[in-house]
């Protein structure tokens, strides 16, 4: 109980706090607080961290611990998951948690743009989360499942049966939850030259533009270096994205978008 109420409160004044910032740095506008679909990006947001977060870690546990034994020939313990093994688990702790980030994003960058973004099938259970056509901080979380276990499975089975700890990056989850929402938030930050090095939201919300427009750009998570290397950085100067969703009918309820990816046609 007192989880639910904390969560309650973290989610209040997240609330109140990105209410602010996007009133006074807002790059559309028009866009209202309480606009269309705000209700059922609400509910994504009680939804993915209860529901989803224990779908995603039931996964990488029924993957991870079969991998596991074949790799390292033993039966993991807690202790393992925690501290890691061998001598990448030996480092310490910052370092790892650096590694992971770097590793992970670059893992990611490929992974949204090749599989999520390429693959139909795959697009499918992505297009949810960029069905979103009233881009701010809520509609972040607008993540089907399937979404997140894809992702988590894809760059944690390699980095935990290498030896790395996953406790490493505990220290930096909350900063990359607030950096996610952030990235979505209505505003027009750039971050001037550091543009380069992180994420920010203008970059990002031109991703969830349609195709012609940015959509196929700004694939990257955190580090915007592998957009730059890999030719898919797009940031016009002076130009804000106001104009997001997708081109096919994703349905409005909360049901239908979960039953969406099993549709045979688009």
């Amino acid at each position: 109980m007192d989880k639910i109420i904390g969560f309650f409160i973290v989610l209040f004044f997240l609330g109140v706090a990105f209410t602010l910032i996007e009133k006074r740095f807002a790059a559309n506008k028009h866009k209202k607080v309480f606009r269309k679909s705000w209700k059922l990006d609400f509910f994504y947001f009680l939804f993915n961290p209860s529901v989803g977060e224990f779908l995603k870690k039931a996964s990488a546990f029924i993957v991870i611990v079969p991998l596991y034994i074949l790799v390292v020939g033993e039966i993991p313990t807690e202790e393992t998951f925690q501290q890691g093994f061998g001598p990448l688990g030996a480092q310490p702790l910052w370092l790892q948690a650096i590694q992971i980030l770097v590793i992970a994003d670059f893992i990611g960058y490929w992974t949204h743009r090749r599989l999520f973004h390429t693959s139909p099938r795959y697009w499918k259970i992505h297009a949810v989360h960029h069905s979103s056509e009233n881009l701010d901080w809520l509609a972040s979380a607008r993540l089907h499942p399937l979404n997140e276990i894809i992702n988590t499975l894809v760059f944690a089975v390699p980095l935990v049966l290498l030896g790395w700890s996953p406790i490493s990056v505990a220290s930096v989850t909350p900063f990359l939850i607030l950096h996610g929402l952030m990235l979505h938030a209505n505003v027009n930050w750039t971050y001037g030259k550091l543009r380069y090095v992180i994420s920010s939201p203008v970059f990002h919300r031109w991703h969830h533009t349609k195709i012609n427009e940015g959509g196929m750009k700004n694939f990257a998570g955190l580090f915007p270096i592998w957009d730059i290397l890999f030719g898919t950085f797009y940031m016009p100067k002076g130009q804000y994205p106001q104009n997001f969703g997708i081109d096919e009918n994703m349905p409005e309820s909360f049901k239908g978008q979960m039953l969406y990816p099993f549709k045979k046609n688009l």
